[in-house]
């Protein structure tokens, strides 16, 4: 899960150093993404020696996002099904209870594999039901009836 510190072999490590320089050009990358619409918070903190340290972050996705996060999946467990019930769980309770987001919301999202994209994919598939609240009731309830 996003924020959680993972210890790797040395090998593992070099590989993962070689696809980040070598084949995402991370070298290449500005520090800061950032957009007036985002595509979702996140952040890469790579150790380096002594207390070193190299830090990319932003508001919308850098180059070869969905390459990166390729690199990083093996080495957390595995979200599934499970993952997205626990987030759902979580993230309701906190809405209900008001709770202000500090941006793990939509870096969560990322890791679980949905895109932030403004509500366009959603608008497209529930025409207007992304702006409107009487559209959005009357899709989910037509939904919760098909599942059903």
């Amino acid at each position: 899960m996003p924020g959680i510190k993972r210890t790797i072999t040395k090998e593992a490590w070099k590989e993962i150093i070689n696809k980040l320089y070598f084949k995402l050009y991370l070298h290449e990358w500005k520090k800061r993404f950032t957009a007036a619409c985002t595509t979702g918070q996140w952040k890469l903190e790579i150790g380096l020696k002594g207390s070193r340290k190299r830090t990319y972050y932003g508001n919308t996705h850098p180059p070869y996002w969905t390459e990166l996060k390729a690199i990083f999946k093996p080495y957390f467990l595995d979200d599934g099904k499970e993952g997205i019930h626990a987030f759902a769980e979580k993230w309701y309770a906190a809405f209900e209870d008001d709770v202000t987001d500090d941006g793990s919301f939509s870096r969560t999202c990322s890791y679980l594999g949905f895109t932030m994209d403004c509500g366009e994919s959603f608008d497209t598939k529930y025409p207007g039901a992304f702006t409107s609240a009487e559209t959005l009731e009357k899709k989910f309830l037509m939904l919760m009836t098909f599942i059903f």
